[in-house]
């Protein structure tokens, strides 16, 4: 037994000699491992054209990508060469010394194919801007009006040509008319003398459109005068009593031509919306404006006068049964209201000006332009706070009602278009309603069009809800309605194209019944590839072909939301690990969808499970039903740190879509000391049972990621003191407290794991001695022990001083030589 002891001793004196360095004493310990990735936002939009796109149409036709910018398209349909035009503004010779923005044109076949060459419709020094377009089936003439920076104080600012086609098979040799213009009326005094300081500043924004009940056409524009609005009326027929509109000199001119008269030559006679004389009292031809309202000859006389400055856009539209036609314009309103009362012949005048502040909508209605007729408010919400813009106009030719769509703002909401129905003759049918659906991004320019088929409009827009706040990104959208003003299905993309989409514009072609939508498209801004040489591209003009009756691709994300716009962004996930995220096509037409290729993807995107039809993209496709929807599956799964792009291209015959997908992954840390002199273990000093002692360790998040701490499992009779979840922010280092508190004597030893919110975690050991009050330190040493105090490493401190491993030879040399000792006390027994 003794010498039991006396090896006990012995091995004290090792461990004692070979415990180490010791230390400062410090008690706090750290650990490195894992990785962690974060995704960079892409704001590229991808494509997404709906509504039974046709497949050979692609991203759309390209109507023109002539050199620098091609602006404000319009297209018409040719009714009885089944064909479209479109006009545009066209700057490609721009460079040209005198020369401008021209009017150029192109023919675009029910195919989808482009007839014939582009060719210039107004190509002149000065500038051509705002084109319209009308065409007479019956006649076969095409007009093709502009806004011209030629002109004089006796006429010009508005020109027309006419245009007829005689080969619809090949386009060729359109035959343009001589161009033509519009002459200009003086304002007259009593006496029917022209006002000598009246004459002609501008005209703008022309509309024309014809009026197959009167075989006409007719044009409206803004016009800009010298002479300010003025009333003149006589007071009870004793005296004249003037008012004048200080600044106001704008106003609504217009003219009607028949076909027959349209080969004269110009100047054609123009005038402009007023009131005539409607008595006695009211000087007609001096008086300029509209007389709403009047009580003559009575005491008190009393008048209602309109008058409008800020006019902007007019629009025309005429009815096919009575050929009558409604303007519709934005302008400011005020009303003008004239009290003259006779005291005993003493004749007192009064005048009260009751002006809107806002721009709102109008409506007026031919033949009344210059006769007494009130013009409509055609936006209920006629308020200081909201304000609206752009109208347009379009006629049912079942209903025999009109629409009119604007583009409407209110306080803090981005614009969003409206309508409202007209009754021919006079009066609203119900009340406004809301056409477009998504307030977040802006809604603008609104255009209609009229399908004969299934009798109803259609609108078009430009709209930025596929747009990121910091890229807007403009794109089309549309919406049908029927004669009662109610939606048919919902808003829908006619382009998503990435880049802008501006300035719509559709019309619908009766004989293969389809839509034909225009606008103005920049993805080729960045492009030096234009016409002959070296030039920039600028924006150019696109169109695409879509019908009902066909089946229709939607883009839908996991929640059955749209996916605009048309990217999956796969979110925060670390490296060697794998994200799957989800999307689906819906078949939202009327006819069965097939579907035919996913184009390949780059690493490290894939797809998951994608049937084999549409991998081998051999011709064979998989069908979606009418109304229903298929789901689809994409991983990522990056293995290095980097950032990732990469296009799904989906081919169908509902029209191509491309979706953009993107992530990167950023290295991030979890560092802890690595304990590697003490197998990874943080050690606590010997405790006496139902004691308790504490000691920290640190966590350093030495990367670009955030992440959360979610647990830390120490096992009994350690505990964790710091409450979790603790978030690590990126370069961040939190200290952790905890407690060792044994029950019972012997070692304890636990493996600890580090979990967070991502794949990331870590592992490293604690132990621990408890040891009975009357063991006195013979049980391993007490305070300077074995188990004494840690260091910062984890490393125990304290109690050694012999000074780490270079103790070991002296040590083991002690050993032999006391062990030497022990054999010969045995022998000599």
């Amino acid at each position: 037994m003794r010498y039991c002891k006396f090896f006990l001793l012995i091995l004290s004196v090792f461990i004692t000699v070979s415990c180490g360095s010791g230390g400062n004493g410090g008690e706090t310990a750290e650990f490195r491992k894992g990785d962690v990735s974060v995704i960079q936002r892409f704001t590229e939009d991808g494509i997404s054209h709906t509504l039974g796109s046709f497949e050979e149409d692609g991203d759309g036709i390209p109507v023109t990508e002539a050199p620098f910018n091609q602006n404000a398209p319009e297209v018409v349909y040719l009714n009885g060469h089944n064909l479209w035009l479109v006009v545009w503004e066209d700057e490609r010779n721009a460079n040209t010394p005198g020369m401008g923005t021209d009017i150029y044109a192109h023919f675009v076949r029910p195919d989808g194919t482009l007839c014939g060459a582009e060719f210039p419709v107004a190509s002149i020094n000065g500038m051509q801007v705002a084109p319209k377009v009308a065409f007479n089936d019956v006649g076969n003439v095409a007009v093709i009006a502009w806004q011209d920076s030629r002109g004089t104080s006796t006429g010009g600012f508005v020109y027309f040509k006419t245009l007829t086609l005689t080969d619809s098979i090949n386009c060729s040799s359109p035959g343009l008319g001589v161009e033509k213009t519009f002459g200009y009326q003086k304002v007259q005094n009593e006496a029917g003398i022209d006002v000598a300081s009246d004459y002609l500043r501008a005209r703008e924004k022309p509309a024309v459109v014809y009026n197959s009940q009167k075989d006409e056409f007719t044009f409206v524009w803004v016009e800009r005068r010298n002479h300010q609005h003025y009333v003149k009326n006589d007071c009870f027929n004793t005296g004249t009593v003037d008012y004048q509109f200080a600044g106001n000199n704008e106003y609504l001119g217009f003219s009607s031509i028949t076909t027959a008269n349209i080969v004269n030559a110009s100047p054609f006679t123009a005038d402009y919306v007023r009131t005539a004389d409607t008595s006695s009292n009211l000087h007609n031809g001096y008086t300029t404006m509209r007389i709403a309202d009047s009580r003559l000859n009575v005491d008190p006389e009393t008048a209602e006068f309109e008058s409008f400055r800020n006019i902007q856009n007019p629009e025309v539209a005429c009815s096919s049964l009575t050929g009558e036609c409604v303007i519709a314009f934005e302008a400011i309103k005020t009303d003008l209201d004239m009290s003259c009362d006779d005291n005993n012949g003493v004749i007192t005048v009064s005048w009260t000006a009751t002006d809107r502040t806002l721009k709102h909508i109008y409506a007026t209605r031919t033949p009344n332009l210059i006769s007494t007729s009130d013009t409509e408010t055609v936006n209920d919400t006629d308020v200081a706070t909201i304000e609206s813009s752009y109208p347009t106009v379009g006629f049912d030719s079942n209903e025999q009602r009109f629409l009119v769509a604007w583009e409407q703002h209110m306080t803090s909401v981005e614009p969003k278009i409206m309508g409202q129905l007209l009754h021919t003759g006079s009066g609203k049918y119900s009340g406004n309603f809301n056409i477009g659906e998504n307030t977040e991004r802006g809604q603008t320019l609104p255009h209609i069009s009229y399908d004969t088929t299934n009798q109803r409009f259609l609108v078009t827009w430009e709209d930025s809800s596929s747009g990121a706040v910091s890229l807007e990104n403009v794109d089309i959208f549309g919406q049908f309605l029927n004669g009662a003003g109610s939606k048919s299905g919902n808003n829908f993309h006619v382009t998503t194209n990435q880049y802008n989409q501006l300035s719509p514009s559709t019309a619908y072609n009766s004989e293969s019944q389809m839509f034909l939508s225009v606008w103005k498209d920049a993805r080729d801004l960045g492009l030096n590839e234009c016409g002959s040489g070296s030039q920039p591209c600028g924006s150019d003009i696109y169109a695409i072909r879509y019908a009902l009756g066909m089946p229709q691709i939607t883009l839908l994300n996991s929640s059955d939301a749209a996916l605009t716009p048309a990217q999956i962004d796969f979110g925060t996930i670390n490296t060697d690990t794998t994200v799957t995220k989800s999307f689906k096509i819906e078949n939202s037409g009327d006819d069965v969808l097939h579907v035919r290729c996913f184009s390949d993807l780059t690493t490290p995107f894939s797809y998951v499970n994608l049937p084999s039809q549409l991998t081998a993209c051999d011709g064979n496709y998989q069908n979606i039903n009418p109304r229903t929807t298929q789901t689809y599956n994409v991983r990522f799964s990056p293995t290095s740190h980097n950032t990732y792009t990469s296009t799904m291209t989906i081919q169908s015959d509902a029209g191509n879509r491309t979706i953009y997908l993107t992530g990167s992954a950023q290295h991030a840390a979890m560092e802890m000391p690595d304990f590697t002199t003490t197998n990874n273990t943080l050690r606590f000093d010997n405790v006496t049972v139902n004691s308790s002692s504490q000691k920290s360790f640190r966590i350093t998040n030495d990367g670009q990621v955030n992440y959360t701490i979610e647990s830390i499992n120490f096992a009994s009779p350690f505990t964790l003191n710091t409450a979790l979840p603790v978030t690590m922010e990126a370069g961040s280092t939190k200290t952790f407290q905890v407690t060792f508190a044994p029950t019972s004597a012997g070692n304890y030893n636990n493996t600890v794991t580090v979990t967070t919110d991502t794949t990331l975690t870590g592992n490293f050991n604690v132990s621990g001695r408890g040891i009975a009050s009357s063991d006195g330190g013979d049980n391993g040493g007490d305070n300077g022990g074995d188990n004494g105090g840690d260091d910062d490493d984890g490393e125990p401190s304290g109690g050694c001083s012999a000074g780490g491993s270079a103790n070991l030879p002296i040590a083991l040399f002690a050993l032999a030589g006391i062990a030497k000792v022990m054999m010969r006390r045995k022998e000599e027994e």
